[in-house]
């Protein structure tokens, strides 16, 4: 179907609802949703794909459930022009999404991140299409937009809601937990340790950066770095990476009192 702006404008209030409801079955208390539903526009062509030297633009709406509970993550609804060739949508998608959106011209997905890429039967046997990333899944929930806009806001924010619960089952006590990461960044750069740890390494330091935003592509943060050892004359950018992990991941380590 082809979308008017006002038939446009039905579909994005729908998603507003189905999520604004999702937030409340989540969260019935002392949460503002509409705070929380941002719009976005997904271009990268690593992950949606290109058309005729066009990168395709997934648009919808996110809530992100990080900033009421960070056992959470966020939540994503959006609508896709389904162009790519069948190739291409098994390549980017993988054979299970390809599959459910085979006979849809368009479609909407709502989907949550970050499960694990064992899970993949598990997604399955809970009744919704897993989207295969490099190195975790998607669980999504994909329909036609005529379908989304017919059914009541209940009816799709129930399902988000079970979607949430699966995915704090299957994946969020098994992942790094990330909410920290910009906040250390940013204490490293701020109080010099990054600083002493590189010069105590060996090396000059002429420069470093800040911490780049969260959602930005590059290194989290770069320097500008001489070795007297090697190469005294000459600098060069060194970019440094901060990555967190969970305390479940050292259960085994931390002693016993």
């Amino acid at each position: 179907m082809q979308l008017t702006q006002q038939s446009r404008e039905t579909l994005n209030q729908q998603i507003r609802n189905v999520l604004f409801e999702t937030i409340q079955i989540l969260f019935p208390l002392n949460v503002d949703p509409g705070s929380l539903i941002k719009p976005h526009n997904w271009r990268d062509r690593r992950y949606v794909g290109e058309k005729d030297g066009r990168v395709v633009t997934w648009r919808g709406y996110s809530a992100n459930l990080v900033a009421v509970d960070f056992r959470y993550r966020a939540i994503f609804i959006d609508t896709v022009d389904n162009v790519l060739p069948q190739l291409e949508r098994v390549q980017l998608f993988g054979e299970d999404f390809a599959q459910a959106i085979s006979d849809l011209p368009h479609f909407i997905v709502m989907f949550v991140l970050d499960f694990p890429l064992e899970t993949l039967q598990a997604i399955r046997d809970q009744g919704f299409t897993p989207r295969k990333m490099p190195k975790a899944l998607h669980a999504c929930i994909i329909t036609s937009i005529d379908e989304f806009i017919a059914s009541h806001p209940f009816y799709w924010s129930a399902q988000i809601a079970r979607l949430v619960v699966v995915q704090r089952i299957l994946s969020i006590h098994r992942k790094p937990l990330d909410t920290n990461e910009v906040p250390l960044q940013n204490l490293l750069y701020k109080s010099g340790y990054l600083h002493s740890y590189i010069v105590k390494g060996g090396l000059e330091l002429h420069k470093l950066s800040r911490p780049r935003k969260a959602g930005d592509f590059g290194h989290d943060l770069q320097a500008l770095v001489n070795n007297p050892n090697i190469l005294p004359l000459q600098s060069f950018r060194l970019g440094i990476e901060l990555y967190t992990g969970a305390i479940g991941y050292h259960l085994n380590t931390i002693p016993q009192l």
